[in-house]
């Protein structure tokens, strides 16, 4: 069995804190790391409150962009971070200006002397897709979005090991030192003289889970991005306004909507979705329940699509 990721929706919310919903921001815990994505006001509380252990863990934070409700709770969990002792390193990516944002809020806050190193990454974008991480679970990928600040999305894609048939190696007589040498991609010799390359005895390469999260954007169309995505495990795209009410708005402030998001997924055949970033306009979550079944129904797209709208606190597992 594979271990299971477990994705953690902080807040759901965005803009603003006018709504019952937190500011944007989502954990995933996989062993011993946690990646945390867009850091929204008071993010820290609940990612303590659900025993994430950012302290002990290895520790990611992918920031979208620098709006406000994206940022706010980063000076709190480095301050925490500090007075908590954390030793290792600290990731921080996003997009160009990252790093003068996080060593203002160092010196504003006095957060230092720091126990732990902060290694800030910007993300340019000159190609639409940027490998920026390999952790021991996660290979990275940034994706250009459409925004109207600098802004970048995040593809996670599981990394995969290779595996050996069991029935092959055991009716072949390979020993246990030398499995390990096909697993690392050696050609081995048996005592027999016959020769066993890898590909002989491997199982076919298994997909990893893949994880995709838009940040704020308008539809995306680039087709190299698009690519990237398909089949993804979960899409987790912001859906701030109701195109059937607020086209206008959605367009005007570079965001995307309900229907765009469940358009998205079905274009690049996602598995679940997951609507986030939610307007704080719009305090009937009945109401975008039935848009949900509209825009499916139109699109005849019923049951070839899960569409669920976290609530803050919520678990989602692949």
């Amino acid at each position: 069995m594979p271990v299971p990721i477990k994705i953690f929706f902080i807040g759901t919310g965005g803009v603003s804190s006018f709504g019952s919903r937190n500011l944007p921001s989502i954990s995933i815990k996989v062993s011993n790391e946690l990646v945390i994505l867009d850091a929204g006001e008071g993010c820290q509380y609940s990612i303590f409150r659900q025993k994430l252990h950012p302290v002990k863990s290895k520790l990611y934070i992918l920031l979208t962009h620098l709006h406000t409700d994206h940022v706010n709770g980063l000076p709190g969990i480095l301050h925490t971070l500090s007075l908590a002792q954390k030793k290792d390193v600290v990731k921080i990516f996003g997009p160009v200006g990252t790093k003068d944002f996080v060593n203002k809020i160092i010196d504003a806050f006095n957060i230092y002397p720091l126990p732990f190193i902060i290694d800030v990454r910007e993300i340019a974008h000159y190609n639409p897709l940027t490998h920026i991480a390999s952790t021991s679970i996660f290979n990275i990928i940034a994706f250009k979005t459409y925004h109207d600040v600098a802004a970048t999305g995040y593809i996670l894609v599981e990394r995969t090991r290779p595996s050996l048939n069991a029935t092959k190696v055991q009716s072949l007589g390979i020993p246990l030192e030398m499995r390990k040498k096909l697993l690392a991609g050696e050609i081995i010799k048996l005592d027999n003289g016959r020769i066993i390359k890898p590909e002989d005895v491997l199982e076919p390469p298994k997909h990893g889970r893949k994880i995709i999260y838009t940040g704020d954007t308008r539809p995306i169309n680039d087709q190299v991005i698009i690519e990237k995505m398909k089949n993804a495990d979960l899409l987790i795209h912001e859906s701030t306004f109701i195109r059937k009410f607020h086209a206008e708005l959605a367009i005007n402030r570079f965001h995307s909507t309900v229907e765009d998001a469940i358009e998205f997924a079905l274009l690049v055949k996602a598995k679940n979705l997951a609507l986030f970033h939610i307007s704080p306009r719009y305090k009937d979550i009945d109401l975008i329940k039935e848009i949900v079944i509209e825009t499916l129904e139109k699109l005849d797209a019923v049951g070839k699509l899960n569409v669920f709208i976290p609530n803050d606190g919520d678990i989602f597992f692949l």
